[in-house]
């Protein structure tokens, strides 16, 4: 549906008007502060209601007002605007009124009569609309994506701790000959057990050299118990005698030799561990690049996946798309990377696609299409049927059908 015929009093700037649009590029010139916004206004509160007019549709000093469109289905949407509020009927051609006039509007309303509108959205929100009207559902690959990207991630952490913990190490050599610390720790024990007794013994023949001696003496200082002692003396020689002769016998062994070897020992029980330690980090970091991997193939699988669906899309634009982290148009991030020109024009196609009943749209800031884009919004918007009401602030502009001028049409030569 389109506007054939319009018609508005007293609504913001304008004073009285009456439009009979032609063809599909409906461009309303003048200077500033004319109407121009004004008149696509009346276009906006007539289709969209109390959510656009708010408090501030009448003229400055009017108490009424109204606005009036014929469409090209013979329907005439009509609103009538007091102090407090706005009245809406709907009628045939015939003058017949609709009951329900309010529903018939809904079913016709267009989601963005005014495409710049979408550049108000936050992105995220720009992107749930593209989606929606494209049809475009991959919340399952983004979510796939996320979880493989989330365990990449931790994967890749811990590969790089496994390669920092081993990467200023080398493997020791370790020397063949030695024997184990436990045999060499038995060894040892056993050896300064034997040193332990041969010390004892050399005590106990100390101790038996003294009594000798003491014994000589009380012989000497008591001859009369000399019988007594001389018989306890040869017992006693006798028995140093024989342990005499077997501290001769005594070899002490050496200790230092075990405690060298069990040393050597130790130092080579250290390197076999730290080249066990080595082996299982080098693993470990090898065993992580390995599933690195394997997650990275998973999310090139999941995004040649998610390439097809887009490819699959019949987008509004040619070179429209959308990309992890938002739209694109001509693989550059969109809106940034656009002129305002181009911005108003992907605006407009992505608008038309979301309005496929009314099919008109309102753009204020006509100025900011160059002439190449404007021929191009004209072949879009034609092709596919749809009326644009285009503002622009040059009154000789070229394709101006109306002039607006303290808000009435404007006689034109």
């Amino acid at each position: 549906m389109k506007i054939v015929k319009l018609k508005a009093w007293n609504i913001q700037k304008i004073k009285d008007i009456e439009i009979e649009p032609d063809g599909s590029m409906v461009v309303i010139a003048g200077r500033n502060r004319q109407g121009k916004s004004s008149l696509l206004n009346c276009v906006k509160f007539l289709f969209e209601g109390k959510n656009a007019i708010g408090d501030k549709a009448l003229r400055e000093g009017a108490d009424k007002g109204g606005i009036v469109a014929t469409l090209d289905n013979g329907l005439i949407v009509k609103r009538a605007f007091t102090g407090k509020d706005s009245y809406l009927t709907i009628e045939a051609q015939d003058g017949a009124k609709y009951k329900s006039a309010q529903s018939m509007l809904d079913a016709m309303r267009p989601a963005f009569l005014d495409p710049t509108a979408l550049a108000r959205q936050s992105p995220a929100k720009q992107l749930e609309t593209l989606r929606g009207l494209v049809g475009l559902d991959v919340s399952d690959l983004d979510a796939k994506r996320k979880v493989a990207y989330e365990e990449r991630t931790a994967v890749g952490g811990a590969m790089r701790q496994h390669n920092a913990e081993i990467a200023d190490k080398v493997p020791y050599e370790i020397p063949a000959g030695v024997a184990p610390v436990g045999e060499l720790t038995m060894e040892l024990d056993r050896r300064r057990s034997v040193n332990e007794e041969a010390n004892a013994t050399m005590r106990r023949q100390k101790d038996r050299v003294t009594l000798v001696g003491n014994l000589t003496g009380e012989l000497t200082a008591a001859r009369k118990k000399v019988k007594e002692l001389e018989a306890s003396l040869k017992a006693e020689l006798k028995t140093t005698t024989e342990m005499a002769l077997k501290v001769l016998e005594i070899k002490r062994e050496d200790e230092q030799e075990i405690r060298d070897l069990l040393t050597a020992s130790e130092e080579n029980a250290s390197k076999a561990a730290h080249n066990k330690a080595l082996i299982e980090g080098k693993a470990k970091a090898e065993a992580s690049l390995i599933e690195y991997d394997g997650l990275t193939q998973t999310i090139d699988v999941i995004d040649a996946e998610r390439g097809q669906r887009m490819k699959d899309v019949q987008w509004p634009i040619d070179g429209l798309a959308i990309a992890d982290n938002g739209i694109t148009y001509n693989g550059l991030p969109f809106p940034d990377n656009a002129s305002t020109s181009e911005e108003t024009v992907v605006w407009t196609a992505i608008s038309m696609g979301l309005n496929p009943k009314l099919k008109v749209l309102l753009i204020h800031h006509g100025n900011d299409l160059d002439a190449e884009s404007r021929k191009r919004m004209f072949d879009m918007t034609s092709a596919a049927g749809y009326q644009v009401w285009l503002e622009v602030c040059d009154e000789n502009d070229s394709d101006a059908q109306v002039v607006i001028e303290d808000g009435q049409v404007k006689d034109v030569e």
